[in-house]
């Protein structure tokens, strides 16, 4: 009886990889573990440390505010306008700004 049930499990564990069986009798449940196409590197995901980061806070009273006037005429439907000279750090947005982007690309479904 033991034969007969290391006969029946090896049997189950028979796919196209490893047997002359053709693809379609494969289990639709089950699939091949993934190869690794590139070998670890030993690091944990995201910032490594001594990363440098910049980070895009608001403040309550900005110290300038620059108004960028958009020049030209619509071609193609898109404006576009540079950024001043010597304004060269990140800039934070408004929530108004953050939320209109949002807006335009989740809902109205224009691209970036």
């Amino acid at each position: 009886m033991p034969e007969r049930i290391q006969e029946l499990e090896a049997r189950l564990a028979k796919d196209s990889h490893n047997s002359s069986r053709p693809p379609a009798l494969d289990s639709p449940l089950t699939k091949p573990p993934p190869r690794p196409w590139r070998q670890p590197s030993g690091r944990k995901p995201g910032g490594q440390p001594g990363r440098r980061g910049v980070p895009r806070s608001l403040v309550d009273v900005p110290d300038q505010r620059v108004i960028i006037p958009l020049t030209g005429t619509c071609t193609g439907g898109r404006n576009a306008a540079r950024f001043p000279a010597g304004i060269e750090a990140p800039v934070p947005y408004e929530p108004s700004v953050s939320a209109l982007a949002v807006y335009m690309t989740q809902y109205q479904l224009l691209p970036y």
